[in-house]
């Protein structure tokens, strides 16, 4: 009995206000990073996890990016998705993804609450791609479109739906929009549900180089209530083999009354660079906590830099009036290839120094 509160708490209430929109589960945070931070995470978006939230952040993706993310739910309600972004040239970014909620067996009872002797299991589906473009330096656009499937106790049904958002990105000062889950019905025993819409609004700011503060305002279809949501990141640059480690914390406001005081937790391990592991914690009151895990695998080279300008210069050493000898040079694009790959410097950065290293 308590597992069928629960699955109806999270998928008919979203944790935030009772609606009567189907495929509730496409609201729920899944991301370690973005979990942490209370999903204030619209004008943060930089990674794989902006299929989530705001499309137009793919844009900003710097690498080709693997990720998966587990979350484990009340009971046993599992969430899992698998998403990949693929880097075109300085412009346009196109990312997938698929992820997949499941319930477990459920007892089914009568309606006063005895059982029946048999059980039955929700699970839910979706799957889709983005497209992001730059449009400026500092201006992106992004879409996506997925298909959305769910199946209760053998009934299932099915929809289209659509995301689409926008970010302007300064140095130290972001701002995001994005609408979510815009598209058709899930007809479930004969009655049609809308999918549940969710409009975004956000700003991040980094105040110093280590911490990075982020704002959402968030509002559902089905209400009229502008939920505030919070989050903070604070990084670690690591030495060696660890490129850096991150403490994260959030707040989401305007919760159900059940659902805890909404504040989260998280941690993060960025190792050579190229693997980041996070995990999140988000209490939700009477109904316990859940945890959140995401492995992510960054490869290729920098957006708008190729592999060999990466590499040190093999010229022989000599030294010219007024121009730096070519082992001072090497030593320099040495570093700078570390900061570029730290996040320190942009791609654009590199390249000048590339430049002015060889005139």
């Amino acid at each position: 009995m308590k597992k069928i509160l629960i699955v109806l708490f999270v998928f008919s209430t979203r944790a935030h206000c009772a609606g009567t929109s189907a495929a509730e589960f496409l609201g729920l945070d899944l991301g370690a990073r973005s979990s942490a931070m209370g999903g204030a995470y619209t004008a943060v978006s930089d990674d794989s996890l902006a299929v989530n939230y705001n499309p137009a952040g793919l844009a900003w993706v710097s690498r080709k990016e693997l990720s998966f993310s587990y979350a484990r739910w009340l009971e046993e309600i599992t969430c899992q998705q698998a998403a990949y972004v693929q880097t075109l040239g300085e412009k346009f970014t196109l990312a997938v993804q698929a992820g997949r909620v499941s319930s477990g067996d459920m007892e089914k009872i009568d309606d006063d609450g005895n059982s029946l002797g048999s059980s039955y299991d929700y699970t839910a589906l979706q799957a889709g791609g983005s497209l992001a473009v730059k449009l400026l330096d500092s201006f992106s656009l992004g879409a996506s479109a997925k298909f959305v499937r769910e199946d209760l106790d053998g009934h299932d049904a099915g929809a289209a739906a659509f995301d689409a958002g926008l970010m302007l990105r300064f140095r130290y000062f972001n701002l995001g929009a994005s609408a979510s889950n815009i598209g058709g019905e899930l007809k479930l025993y004969q009655e049609s549900f809308k999918l549940p819409s969710v409009y975004r609004a956000g700003a991040a700011v980094k105040p110093f180089e280590k911490l990075l503060v982020s704002a959402d305002a968030v509002r559902n279809r089905d209400s009229d209530v502008v939920r505030p949501a919070f989050g903070a990141e604070y990084r670690w640059n690591g030495e060696g083999d660890i490129g850096a480690m991150f403490l994260r914390a959030g707040y989401q406001s305007k919760r159900d009354k059940n659902a805890g005081e909404g504040f989260s937790f998280g941690a993060g391990l960025e190792y050579k660079t190229n693997y980041e592991l996070g995990y999140a914690y988000v209490p939700y009151g009477d109904f316990g906590g859940t945890h959140r895990l995401t492995f992510a695998f960054r490869f290729g080279s920098e957006r708008g830099v190729r592999e060999e300008e990466t590499e040190p210069s093999a010229e022989p050493a000599s030294a010219g009036a007024g121009k730096p000898s070519s082992q001072n040079r090497q030593a320099e694009i040495e570093k700078a290839a570390a900061d570029l790959k730290s996040g320190k410097i942009t791609a654009g950065e590199f390249r000048k120094l590339l430049r002015d290293l060889s005139e």
